[in-house]
């Protein structure tokens, strides 16, 4: 692998990536040294009933501050960030308030299709939850524009430790089929950690913030409008199309299925998390730095191309491999969350790849665009999920759902990088140029399918460090 030192003379862009990374790396080292823990200490309808808690908070969670929060790293002037602050927080209140009046009223309808034990606590957590995940949003990007990202790969790591934590010493007192100590777990670690950031924020900011008014808030509120009129409906349909399968599959099979995939997509999810989320972060506000079309285009495919670098051969590694994995790190329950996770493989690649450069939509003013594709997105996720769950066949429907978002990701991110004059004909030959490269390191997995069983694993895991290998001393080459 090449990564050229055009990419990397951009310091501040690098050392804002390194610091994400180095946090979210140690978060999920520490959430991958638990897994085997908590896989034998919960029961697979345990990790069910956290996916679908989960699925209907992120669903709650991305209309919390209306994505006004997303505006925050635009302003020049602290004034008008700090308006949209308190425009941000004000509309994470009302909502909480609205939402618990909506639930309170008619939680029977909204949560027996999904078979959730309505409970008093379980409501109380889904408010609780929700607006710490809104207030942690605004906290996100404030922390963000100011270039602390210090603070947030800490607040990761915290957050990592605090979750397990909470989650192995309630199972000592709560049932083990039960996901009761799992989402207790996510929401007090949210809670505690956004609470710390938030105060924060308020400590250093408390003279100016006095100094808003209303009418501050109310004309940044409507030079952002587009931001709840298009970003969020795009952010929603985003989020569903994730939240779905949880949901869909808790509808037409049962909380077990559910969390074989939540398990499954947990895992592959962490590469996303890692470097895709950090490289996102530091992307928005480096794309929007760019001036001319040229330079947006030049740092999209430089971004794209490492990305797809680093992510294309462990990917797929664990994809061949996955059901010998979790069978040996997460027990023998759990294998069939390895066929899982080998038919998501692809999907979660397009993800990692397509994720960051979703940022143009709202860089280059294109959510209108951005709705539009999502809505076909969610559209074709959904039906591949209502066709394999009238199957009745829990792999076919998973089989069907993955290719199905892998597909709609390429196309996504191929229309996305239009945007920056970035031909599908340039996208064709740079991901074919990859894969002549990275062959070398996939061949003998793909022969040891034929063979034997836990000879895929062995042979997987040896490549992957070779391509590990050729990886630090690539980038110490570049580096140099």
């Amino acid at each position: 692998m090449k990564i050229t030192r055009r990419m990397l003379s951009s310091k501040g862009f690098i050392k804002n990536i390194i610091l994400l990374v180095s946090g979210t790396l140690l978060a999920q080292s520490v959430s991958i040294i638990s897994s085997p823990i908590l896989t034998r200490i919960y029961s697979p309808e345990a990790f069910g009933e956290l996916g679908v808690f989960t699925s209907i908070t992120s669903i709650f969670s991305v209309f919390m501050c209306l994505r006004y929060e997303l505006a925050l790293v635009i302003p020049k002037e602290k004034k008008y960030a700090l308006a949209l602050l308190c425009l941000s927080f004000s509309i994470c209140c009302l909502i909480t308030g609205n939402v618990a009046l909506f639930i309170l009223y008619s939680q029977k309808n909204i949560f027996k299709s999904f078979k959730i034990n309505n409970s008093c606590l379980f409501t109380l957590l889904f408010l609780i939850y929700i607006f710490s995940s809104g207030i942690f949003s605004i906290c996100n990007y404030w922390y963000t524009r100011e270039g602390k990202f210090k603070y947030l790969a800490n607040r990761q790591i915290v957050n990592t430790v605090l979750t397990i934590g909470i989650e192995i010493i309630l199972s000592l007192f709560i049932a083990k089929n039960s996901g009761m100590g799992m989402i207790l777990g996510y929401t007090l670690s949210l809670s505690i950690t956004t609470l710390i950031l938030f105060v924060n924020i308020l400590k250093e900011n408390y003279c100016d913030i006095k100094k808003i008014t209303i009418k501050d808030i109310r004309k940044e509120a409507y030079k952002y409008r587009e931001f709840p009129l298009f970003a969020s409906w795009t952010a929603l349909l985003n989020t569903l199309s994730f939240s779905l399968p949880s949901l869909m599959l808790s509808f037409f099979f049962n909380s077990n299925i559910v969390g074989y995939y939540s398990l499954a997509y947990k895992i592959l999810d962490m590469p996303v998390s890692l470097v895709g989320g950090a490289v996102a972060q530091a992307f928005y506000p480096q794309i929007n730095a760019q001036s001319t079309l040229e330079d947006k285009k030049n740092l999209t495919l430089k971004v794209v191309k490492t990305l797809l670098e680093i992510g294309l051969v462990p990917v797929v590694l664990v994809g061949i491999a996955a059901p010998w994995i979790f069978t040996v790190f997460f027990g023998k329950k759990w294998v069939t969350t390895g066929y899982y996770a080998r038919l998501l493989s692809l999907w979660i690649l397009a993800v990692f790849v397509g994720s960051p450069v979703s940022n143009l939509y709202v860089t280059m003013n294109r959510q209108k665009e951005g709705l539009c594709v999502n809505i076909i997105m969610l559209i074709v996720r959904f039906l591949s999920l209502v066709i394999g769950g009238y199957s009745g066949q829990p792999m076919f429907a998973i089989a069907l759902f993955g290719g199905a978002g892998a597909i709609m990701w390429i196309f996504n991110s191929t229309y996305i990088m239009s945007f920056v004059d970035i031909r599908p004909k340039e996208v064709k030959e740079l991901f074919l140029s990859i894969i002549k490269r990275k062959v070398k390191y996939l061949i003998f997995p793909v022969i040891s399918l034929f063979i034997n069983n836990y000879i895929v694993l062995l042979i997987s895991i040896l490549c992957g460090i070779w391509f590990l290998f050729d990886l630090v001393k690539n980038i110490r080459d570049d580096v140099k």
